[in-house]
C-alpha cells in the first residue's frame, strides 16, 4: 500500500528548469518528487536558516541537484547502514507521505551551514553531493 501511494514520488515525469533570475518553478507543475525537493529547499530551509539559503540561491544551486538522491534513496548513500535502518524506521513509522524526511534533509543542510557558507558553486556542490560521515 505504501509503495502504491509513493509511487508518484520517484518518478520524475517533466523535467522543470528554474525560472529566469532563479527563481523557483511554480510547485504546482513539478513532479511529485521535485515538489520535495522544492519543498525541503525553499520553504523549510528559507523559513530555517534564511542565510544558507540565500547563499545556495546566489551560487544557483538547484534543490534537485543535491535532495533528488537523497529523497530517491532515503538516505541510503548518506549514513552508514545501521544509522540508515534507524532514520528508516522513524520515516516509515511517521507516515505514508515520508514528512519527516524533509525535516531530517533540512536537518543535514543545517549540519554542514558554516562550511557551506565558506564555498564557492562548485565546493559547495561537492560537498553537498558527498555527504561527509556523521559520527
Amino acid at each position: 500500500q505504501l509503495m502504491i501511494k509513493m509511487k508518484d514520488a520517484f518518478v520524475i515525469t517533466k523535467p522543470v528548469a528554474p525560472l529566469p533570475g532563479g527563481a523557483p518553478a511554480e510547485p504546482s507543475k513539478l513532479s511529485p518528487i521535485l515538489r520535495k525537493c522544492h519543498r525541503i529547499h525553499h520553504i523549510l530551509l528559507k523559513s530555517k536558516d534564511l542565510e544558507l539559503y540565500q547563499h545556495l540561491q546566489k551560487l544557483e544551486i538547484e534543490p534537485q541537484l543535491y535532495s533528488l538522491k537523497w529523497v530517491r534513496l532515503v538516505f541510503g548513500r548518506e549514513f552508514h547502514l545501521e544509522d540508515v535502518m534507524n532514520l528508516w524506521d522513524a520515516i516509515f513509522a511517521d507516515g505514508p507521505d515520508l514528512a519527516l524526511m524533509e525535516y531530517i534533509a533540512v536537518a543535514m543542510l543545517m549540519y554542514l551551514r558554516s562550511d557551506l557558507l565558506e564555498k564557492e558553486q562548485s565546493q559547495c556542490l561537492r560537498r553537498l553531493l558527498r555527504y561527509p560521515p556523521v559520527e
